[in-house]
Order: structure tokens, then C-alpha cells, then sequence
């Protein structure tokens, strides 16, 4: 089964007039070629097979996922996904507002498209592989410790420590690895109030929330949403001290926060949330899609070929890495 780790309906709204999606494959470049248009289908492209599937080989080293049905992270998926497009036309057609509960949704959506995306499971889940050996190494070699004190008789350290090292090797080696982290990680989220959630939430809802207009000219990714650290750092995710946030929702409306723009005007007793409009200069648009070229897997995207065909070009002048 495929399944989208960038969902179809955030995509649609970067459809062209005939459905489809002005995009550009990467990897292109990285085989030294030219980058060009094509355009696709949303459902053709940000898939992989079984992405979110919870296999039963999985609950050996995650027993929170016995329980669970093999496609929950799916429906749990679908429980926002249908209710995402309601939220971003709220916004297309200039409402100034959003009821503290929509708004509070259409972040949980924005960072869980973060959280469940093919570039965090690729980067940041597989990176933590040499960690999460190193936390289960500590309480093995406590146990080693204490198995070599008590002169259990044909069990000595040295024993346990080759033992340890094949385990470590096999950890190192499980291709599975990321794909069982990311999911289990997914899934304990949705089983319960997360305070990761609740605290991004709770945070992003303190500041101004500015939607910057363009006429058509926003792109994405298929890993959409970065933000800028103080030294103008592109991070793929950062929501604590200075940051700012930008995410295109659509290819003429995308939403910017930073804590340097306090809501003075919110409260949690208040039942609304203020946005605020402005129209992004042309330079602020090109920082933007600039900005959507750092954290991405594969594909660039835009509802238009004039724009689609500039940032290849754009793309083919640079050197090849």
C-alpha cells in the first residue's frame, strides 16, 4: 500500500489548472543532470510503500506497538487530514481570524507534516541510532558489572562484553532500524497527549501569526516548513529561543511566526486567534523559496511553469556538488 508522508490534500493546493504539479526532481542533480519540468500527479509523488504500516516484527523492541492495529498511524493521519483544507481556505479568503481551536489544530497539522515526513525519518530518526545503543549499552554493561561480581560459574566479563559487541554490530546493521523508530515514535504520540505537541502548540500560539501574500509565486517541497535560527541558519525544525518559522500553504499564501513578534493581543481566555496580512516583497518571496531548497528528499514543487522553469534555472547554475 502506498502511503503519502507528505499528505495529497496539502499538495492540491499546488495543483495547476489541470490537476497537476509543476515539479522538479533533485536527484537529478545529484546524478549530474539538469533539473526540469514535469509535471505529476499529487498522488504520484511523496509516497513510499507501507511507509506508516506497524509490522509485527516491530513490537520485539517496541512493545507499545503489540496492541496496535497495522495501519492506525494512517486513520489517526486521516482524523486531520480531513479537516485541513477547511482551515487553509479560512485563510485564502482573507478571514482575519481563526477560533482558538481551529488554530491550534493547523499547527498540530504543520508540525506533525514535520514529524511524520521521509526527511526526518532519513536524517534525524536514523541519526539516533548510535544513541538509543548507547542508552541500552549503559544498563548492559551495569548488568555485566554485576554478573562479573557475583562469579556466575562459565560467565565472565569478557564474555559478556564479546556478547555485548555482537549485539551492538547487529543494532548497527538492522535496516529496519529507522523505519520501526520513526513509526513507534508516530504512534506513541497519537495514543497519548504528547507534551512535545502541547508545547509547540502552546509556544507558536504566544506570537504574531503573519500571513505573507504573493501573486502565485511561493514553491514548496516535499518536506515543507523551515525555520531560520539567529545566525540565518536554515534548520529543518527549531521552535525555542530565536527562530523564524515559514511554511507556504498554498502558492500564494505562506504563514510566518517568530517570538520576536510577541501577540500582545492574545490570551487563552480569548476564543480567537488574530492573523495578521501583508503582502512579501519580491525579495522576501525569492529568500522563501530559496530557503525550501536545504531540507528536502526529492522533490521541488509549483502550481506554474513560468515559476517552476526559473528556479530550474536557477538550480542548473549552480556547481555540481
Amino acid at each position: 500500500m502506498k502511503q503519502h508522508y507528505l499528505p495529497e490534500v496539502y499538495l492540491r493546493e499546488f495543483i495547476n489548472d489541470q490537476g497537476k504539479l509543476h515539479t522538479l526532481d533533485i536527484n537529478l542533480r545529484r546524478h549530474r543532470k539538469e533539473v526540469f519540468d514535469q509535471e505529476r500527479y499529487p498522488a504520484e509523488v511523496c509516497r513510499n510503500k507501507n511507509f506508516y504500516n506497524i509490522k509485527p516484527t516491530y513490537a520485539k523492541s517496541h512493545k507499545e506497538l503489540a496492541n496496535l492495529k497495522e495501519l492506525f498511524l494512517e486513520e489517526q493521519f486521516g482524523l486531520y487530514e480531513s479537516k485541513y483544507p477547511r482551515l487553509v481556505n479560512k485563510i485564502k479568503t482573507g478571514q482575519n481570524y481563526l477560533l482558538k481551536e481551529d488554530a491550534r489544530l493547523l499547527i498540530y497539522i504543520l508540525f506533525d507534516l514535520k514529524l511524520r515526513n521521509k526527511y526526518f525519518r532519513d536524517t534525524t530518526v536514523s541519526g539516533l541510532r548510535e544513541k538509543v545503543f548507547d542508552e541500552l549499552a549503559d544498563d548492559y554493561e551495569t548488568l555485566i558489572e554485576d554478573a562479573n561480581k557475583a562469579g556466575i560459574p562459565g560467565v565472565n566479563k569478557e564474555i559478556l562484553l564479546a556478547a555485548l559487541d555482537v549485539e551492538r554490530k547487529r543494532h548497527l546493521a538492522d535496516d529496519e532500524f529507522p523505519d520501526k523508530t520513526h513509526v513507534a515514535s508516530l504512534s506513541k504520540r497519537k495514543t497519548s497527549k504528547d507534551s512535545v505537541y502541547e508545547f509547540v502548540i502552546d509556544h507558536l500560539m504566544q506570537f504574531e501569526w503573519l500571513i505573507l501574500q504573493s501573486d502565485q509565486q511561493f514553491i514548496t517541497s516535499d518536506n515543507p516548513g523551515v525555520s531560520i535560527d539567529k545566525k540565518g541558519v536554515v534548520q529543518n525544525t527549531k521552535f525555542d529561543n530565536d527562530f523564524f518559522f515559514i511554511m507556504p500553504l498554498t502558492p500564494s499564501i505562506c504563514i510566518g511566526i517568530s517570538p520576536t513578534a510577541p501577540d500582545t493581543k492574545f490570551s487563552n481566555t480569548i476564543g480567537k486567534k488574530l492573523l495578521t496580512y501583508g503582502k512579501a516583497p519580491k525579495e522576501m518571496v525569492d529568500l522563501i523559496n530559496e530557503f525550501h531548497g536545504y531540507h528536502l528528499s526529492q522533490y521541488i514543487f509549483a502550481n506554474n511553469k513560468e515559476l517552476i522553469d526559473r528556479i530550474a534555472g536557477i538550480i542548473n547554475s549552480n556547481p555540481l556538488p
